[in-house]
């Protein structure tokens, strides 16, 4: 039985994108966690006081605990999401980065694998981060 993708979210910035996120994995059941590079947890306080803490993962627990860790960002030498298949018996890792800057470099380079969604716009390079989850949980929903 496949372990279902943790989704990652490193460097979000904007409480409404986690809020969003959070709401996105729960449809695939999926776990949904933040790397906090960004003050996201200050801004969720403000934002949302009654809810929850943000469920936050350093960049140690995300090393330690998940592999295949897939870049899902459009980085060079990245492939289609579409037929992308992860190896059976993992505990994968579904990394989406900073609303402007995408990915750090650090878990860029504790990636496995580079994912992206295909565009076919001249004039738009990315989806929002909250839409980009979505695709990718549900790509990976599909999947078996």
């Amino acid at each position: 039985m496949r372990e279902a993708i943790t989704l990652v979210g490193d460097g979000i910035e904007n409480p409404w994108n986690a809020l969003t996120m959070l709401h996105v994995a729960a449809m695939f059941d999926a776990p949904c966690v933040f790397r906090d590079r960004k003050d996201l947890a200050g801004s969720w306080e403000e934002v949302e006081p009654a809810r929850d803490p943000l469920p936050l993962i350093t960049f140690e627990e995300l090393a330690r605990g998940y592999s295949p860790v897939v870049a899902f960002d459009n980085l060079e030498g990245a492939v289609d999401v579409y037929g992308h298949r992860l190896p059976r018996g993992s505990r994968p890792a579904l990394l989406v980065g900073n609303e402007r800057r995408g990915l750090a470099q650090d878990v860029i380079g504790l990636a496995t694998e580079s994912v992206q969604i295909p565009l076919a716009s001249r004039s738009l390079s990315s989806l929002n981060v909250a839409a980009a989850s979505a695709v990718g949980l549900y790509h990976r929903s599909q999947v078996k």
